[in-house]
């Protein structure tokens, strides 16, 4: 799916309404019956599956996330504020 020229992927749109339909069950006590993403720029609205195993998944996916980011399993992005100046005053981010 294409918008304003930038490419979404289904799991960007779904995996917060799945997240947020859990929420409504441990939360609210309320059971969400659908669930759906709202395209403001050109009027649609996509579908989410939020059944049992939807959610199952969304919640697995998330845990594996936060774990990677606990163990510091992520890659580095360089910036100037993370890797600072070296002698010659530019930033060093050859060894990232």
């Amino acid at each position: 799916m294409r918008i304003a020229g930038e490419k979404l992927e289904w799991t960007d749109l779904s995996l917060q309404v799945q997240l947020y339909a859990k929420a409504a069950i441990d939360v609210l006590g309320e059971n969400a019956r659908t669930g759906s993403v709202h395209l403001l720029k050109d009027g649609r609205r996509l579908d989410v599956s939020i059944d049992d195993d939807a959610i199952s998944t969304a919640i697995a996916n998330n845990e594996w996330a936060v774990d990677r980011i606990i163990e510091g399993d992520f890659p580095r992005r360089p910036t100037r504020r993370n890797t600072g100046p070296t002698i010659s005053g530019s930033s060093d981010i050859s060894g990232v």
